[in-house]
Order: structure tokens, then sequence, then C-alpha cells
């Protein structure tokens, strides 16, 4: 087996899939709730669905600030293992 060495190397198996995981998500979220505050402008995908204007901007609000909120969550989380 290699070692890892550079920003990874401090971090066992587990964690790393961890941390990439939790990364990842936040980037989901954060990706779809921008889907959905900006839905209107790909009106030709979203013709078929039927959400309520409101709900729509409340989800994307909600998603988009959870998201970053685990996008900072994880990039905290790597420099606290440098400490």
């Amino acid at each position: 087996m290699t070692k890892r060495t550079g920003i990874f190397s401090k971090f066992s198996g587990q964690e790393l899939a961890m941390l990439i995981f939790d990364a990842v998500m936040a980037i989901l979220y954060f990706v779809i709730g921008l889907i959905l505050l900006f839905a209107p402008l790909f009106h030709s995908v979203f013709k078929s669905a039927h959400i309520n204007d409101g709900l729509r901007m409340m989800l994307g609000i909600i998603l988009g600030l959870y998201g970053m909120f685990r996008i900072y969550r994880s990039i905290r989380r790597l420099n606290l293992k440098d400490r």
C-alpha cells in the first residue's frame, strides 16, 4: 500500500471517505437549491412540474443555505485537522 502525502495524509481511510461524502452532499444540496431558485430559467426542463412559486422559492433558499453551511463545515473540518 502506498503512503498518502499532502493534505489528506492526516486522515484515516474512514475519515477521508466521510469527508468526501460530506463535501459531495454539501455541493449537491447547494446545486439543487440553485436549480430550484432559478427554475424559471429552465422552463423547458420543468414544464411538467407543477410546483407553487412560493414553495419552490422557500425550498430553494433553505437548501441553498443548508448547502452553504455544509460546505463551510467541510472546509472548517479540513482546517481544524491541521492544528
